[in-house]
């Protein structure tokens, strides 16, 4: 409730108790009229009740009076008090016909003043004839004397009755003259009360007015922001002191100026747009303008205001600053992302100049290992391809660490058989596990849907970490994959996917730092093992992008399970037929096949555009030794040429060439093949790190990628994966 409020209510409530005085006085009053007129009127009863009583024994006296003197003068004052008995009586009647008890008493009365009144009119007959003393013998008799007490006892009773209303009406009377003087005087008291109090808040308000607008002074005063009152006719009304501080005017000079003169020649008409609308009603809750501070500068102000019938409250902050800070930062994140987009095009080409011979070493490997060697010469090889499989793990590990640091994992959801997914890396996994006397099983839960969505590529990349960890620090013993369902939806299933292995352990004092970057379980085990103790870090980060998580159950000398678990949709297809994750063919790289058997490869015809000498060695190798026919461009205008002249199934780009590049080759094929109803599978063959992003921006251009150094297992793979396609083409 308001102080006004409560002032308003407590005037009212003294107006009320003064008119419930005044009302309640005036009811008094009246009742104490009405009971003095009954007052009066009993009185007025009695006087009546003596008088008949004295007209009685006037009556009575005056005729014994008579009868002993025979005298005129007794006999007129009988015949006087016989009349005013008479009329007494009536009056009387008249008087208490209001008051039962007293009709009664003179329904009593009056027949025993008539009774009496005939005795004496007998008596003046009887005093003829029988003389003085037959009288006053009869008037000692007992008939007169019982008259004469009849008539006493009822003049008595009105008396008694007229007293008993009396003495009540001068109680009632006095009542009502204390419930008068007690409402009067408590109405006083408490009318009193409440204009005091009315008075006291109508202070207080007044007080509390006085402290506001004292306060209202000092936060003008000491206001770190900037306030003023202005009017719609372009001046300033009330400035703080502030103003003076920033711009170094006087407030004199600021309340003399027209507002639009201080202001920014370019921030003039915004502002006067604004001041038309504050004008209209509306409220400034962000603007901006420029003020011309006494030295010449200029300060950026943003402003908030609202209109109040022809002045404007507003504040305003110096923002200068701020706005210096936003540049500045602004530029820092300019030069950021310069930073990072040169970090990103000098990851490209470094992966392109390490992969390029790197491709060289692997590819000439495969290719040095299928000719006749001698037992010593194929362990030479064999060194030669371990080295450098583990070189091509630790550049991918970098890489795919920086491309991490830089943010730029990203997500690529595709529908999947985990079960496929876990049965190819057992396949791959199989021989090296198999060498070093490890036994491999899997253990998947029925209960997960047979095709999962999700980002698969990732999920393998964990997976495969796991199987190869878990094979490295197993000297011998067993290792479980499995993958177990841990909650179902309609649309989602929580899976738990585990590598539990038999070998060394772990501390558990070192876990919390085992997911780290080029952190591993202990120094020894980088000289034992090797590795760039990337892996799991790369894991976790992925974990990461998929909202899952990660962690291991351990014991030292007894082995470890490393687990990740992911929240995957359900996809609405019951089955892929094995091509989310196709079982690779028996094919010539893997089983020995003999030529006959792939034969119609002659048939499908490649055409691979690289420029580098050593790689077109090799890849022009490798298709030989897998049967495929084979023509090479040395950059994308001849791959152009050459698609031009001849027919083909399938094309190869190296992206890095000169001349035309393979992006440019590839834009310059699909514009070819404009309205045709073929289209040629084009592989991106790179040696570059093909972003998510640019994966999505080459699809329309690329249908598929195999990034460099290659082995001819996995080159094999990639065709055979398009081989289905291009038999089935017309």
């Amino acid at each position: 409730m308001t102080t006004r409020l409560k002032i308003n209510t407590g005037f009212a409530l003294a107006c009320l108790v003064v008119g419930y005085a005044t009302i309640s006085s005036n009811i008094n009053t009246s009742e104490f009229i009405d009971d003095s007129r009954w007052t009066t009127h009993t009185l007025e009863v009695r006087s009546e009740i003596e008088k008949l009583s004295t007209a009685y024994v006037t009556a009575q006296n005056n005729i014994r009076g008579y009868h002993i003197s025979e005298q005129q003068y007794y006999l007129d004052k009988y015949n006087s008090a016989k009349k005013a008995l008479k009329n007494g009586v009536g009056h009387l009647r008249i008087l208490t016909k209001d008051n039962p008890n007293q009709q009664k008493n003179i329904d009593k009365l009056a027949p025993t003043i008539q009774e009496k009144m005939t005795n004496w009119e007998k008596s003046f007959g009887l005093r003829k004839k029988l003389g003085f003393d037959v009288i006053r013998n009869l008037a000692r008799s007992h008939e007169v004397k019982a008259l004469d007490e009849a008539f006493h006892s009822t003049i008595d009773a009105l008396i008694d009755e007229e007293n008993r209303l009396l003495a009540q009406r001068i109680e009632s009377t006095f009542n009502q003259a204390r419930k008068t003087q007690l409402v009067v005087g408590i109405s006083g008291i408490l009318a009193c009360i409440l204009i005091v109090l009315a008075a006291f808040l109508v202070y207080r308000d007044s007080r509390r007015r006085e402290l506001a607008e004292d306060n209202v002074d000092r936060f003008f005063t000491l206001s770190l922001d900037l306030l003023c009152i202005s009017g719609m006719d372009g001046f300033f009304k009330r400035l703080s002191p502030s103003f003076a501080e920033v711009l170094g005017y006087s407030l004199q000079e600021l309340y003399t100026t027209p507002i639009l003169n201080l202001i920014h020649p370019d921030d003039v008409e915004k502002t006067s747009q604004e001041i038309v609308k504050q004008m209209n009603g509306n409220k400034v809750l962000a603007f901006e303008n420029r003020f011309r501070c006494k030295n010449g500068d200029y300060r950026i102000f943003s402003w908030k205001s609202v209109p109040v019938g022809n002045l404007m409250y507003a504040v305003a902050r110096d923002v200068t600053n701020q706005k210096q800070y936003e540049s500045d930062l602004l530029e820092a994140r300019e030069s950021a992302q310069k930073a990072t987009i040169a970090k990103s095009s000098f990851l490209a080409n470094m992966s392109h100049e390490i992969r390029t011979p790197l491709n060289g070493v692997v590819g000439m490997t495969d290719i040095l290992a299928r000719t006749s060697l001698n037992a010593e010469q194929r362990k030479f090889v064999d060194a030669i391809k371990t080295s450098s499989t583990s070189l091509l793990r630790i550049v991918n590990e970098i890489l795919d660490f920086s491309k991490i640091e830089a943010g730029q994992v990203h997500m690529e959801i595709v529908d999947f058989e985990l079960g496929h997914l876990i049965e190819e890396h057992i396949s791959m996994a199989g021989v090296l596990a198999l060498k070093n006397d490890i036994h491999l099983e899997t253990q998947i839960d029925s209960n997960i849907p047979p095709v999962l969505r999700g980002d698969s590529t990732k999920i393998s990349q964990i997976l495969s970490n796991f199987i190869n960890n878990a094979i490295k620090f197993t000297k011998k013993g067993h290792i479980v994959i499995a993958a177990k369902q841990l909650e179902r939806t309609p649309t989602h299933c929580k899976v738990k996917i585990s590598v539990k292995d038999t070998g060394i352990g772990i501390d558990p004092n070192q876990i919390n730092s085992l997911f780290q970057p080029f952190v591993q379980a202990d120094s020894s085990t980088a000289r034992r093992f090797g590795g760039t103790g990337l892996g799991l870090s790369i894991c976790k980060r992925f974990t990461e992008v998929m909202k899952g998580q990660i962690g291991v159950d351990t014991e030292l000398g007894k082995g470890s399970m490393f687990w990740v678990i992911l929240d995957l949709e359900v996809s609405e297809l019951k089955s892929l037929n094995g091509y989310a994750i196709p079982k690779p063919k028996e094919g010539l790289s893997k089983a020995n096949t003999g030529q006959q058997q792939i034969e119609y490869r002659k048939n499908i015809r490649i055409l691979i555009a690289e420029d580098n000498r050593m790689n077109q060695l090799i890849i022009m190798n490798m298709m030989g030794i897998l049967g495929y026919s084979a023509t090479l461009a040395e950059n994308g205008e001849d791959a152009i040429k050459l698609y031009s002249e001849s027919k083909y199934d399938l094309i190869l780009m190296d992206q890095h060439m000169p001349v035309m590049d393979g992006a440019q080759a590839c834009t310059e094929i699909r514009r070819r093949e404009a309205g045709k109803n073929h289209r040629i599978p084009i592989i991106a063959f790179t040696a570059t790190v093909i972003q998510d992003e640019q994966k999505s921006q080459f699809k329309d251009l690329m249908d598929d990628f195999l990034l460099k150094p290659v082995s001819l297992e996995v080159l094999e793979a990639m065709l055979m994966k398009w081989e289905d396609a291009i038999l089935k083409q017309p």
